[in-house]
């Protein structure tokens, strides 16, 4: 098992601590609210199985493993190979744990409470780092991805999901009809990301999926982020209560008329180049 350093033990932001604290209350009730979550893990196992012969020997690390949607999978897969989970709540750790272990006892898995944003590898063993739907919440996407492409062994990969800064058109044109502001989190630009690889020693694939998902009420949509523990909001905006319930009304319209409110996924397959 590889220890945290020194760096892994900085003082949380206040940001962070909320993070942490919002996911950890919702360990017990993520599986059911997780329903873009899960699907986006069984996609990006999906992708595991395509890249799998390629995979050069080494050490597994999933970061931000939550309840075990993709936690489960990957051990079934992976589960030959040395194995680390991980997760920045020690409460979804332990949800995740308990699940693994119905379906394996391997002496070659660990489990530790780490923050991926600011892991530093002491160590360049790694074949494949993965994880889903956690990289939205850093906060400096790029110095942590050139932290990831160091700890990766030639040949190794990283695969990602996550949320892009396409998702929720629904709820951003109701708030352009009411000229109230998008209180919604800053989520990424799978654009950027890829020309940021482009300077980096790795070959980079990506694609885009847009899921939807539909509410009875609006009301159920903003319920669910807080049920899953993504409510936590970054913007120092806040709608009083009389702007909310005119929001959730153009809201209900406009998730009406599409479907149901909308999800930008993006999923990287980045591959360090061999020597």
């Amino acid at each position: 098992m590889i220890l945290e350093n020194s760096a892994n033990a900085l003082e949380k932001t206040h940001a962070k601590c909320q993070i942490e604290e919002a996911f950890g209350q919702a360990a017990k009730q993520y599986d059911q609210a997780a329903l873009v979550q899960k699907e986006c893990a069984a996609w990006l196992l999906e992708e595991l199985d395509r890249v799998r012969p390629e995979l050069t020997s080494g050490n597994v690390i999933e970061l931000g493993c939550g309840t075990g949607f993709l936690t489960q999978g990957l051990v079934k897969k992976m589960g030959d190979r040395p194995l680390e989970i991980t997760d920045l709540s020690q409460s979804m750790l332990t949800v995740c744990q308990q699940k693994v272990s119905q379906i394996s006892h391997s002496s070659e898995m660990t489990f530790r409470t780490l923050d991926g944003e600011l892991w530093q590898p002491i160590s360049r063993s790694y074949a494949l780092i993965i994880s889903s739907f956690v990289v939205q919440w850093f906060q400096q996407l790029e110095p942590a991805l050139d932290r990831w492409i160091s700890a990766l062994k030639p040949g190794g990969k990283i695969l990602i999901s996550f949320p892009t800064y396409h998702s929720f058109p629904e709820w951003k044109a109701a708030c352009r009809s009411l000229d109230l502001p998008f209180t919604g989190n800053p989520l990424p630009d799978p654009g950027a990301i890829a020309q940021f690889l482009a300077s980096r020693p790795v070959q980079t694939r990506y694609w885009q999926q847009s899921i939807g998902i539909s509410f009875t009420s609006s009301r159920d949509f903003f319920r669910s982020l807080k049920q899953i523990g993504a409510g936590t909001s970054l913007s120092q905006t806040k709608l009083s209560i009389s702007d909310f319930k005119q929001l959730v009304s153009a809201l209900d319209e406009f998730a009406s008329l599409s479907g149901g409110i909308h999800y930008d996924v993006a999923y990287f397959t980045i591959s360090r180049n061999k020597l």
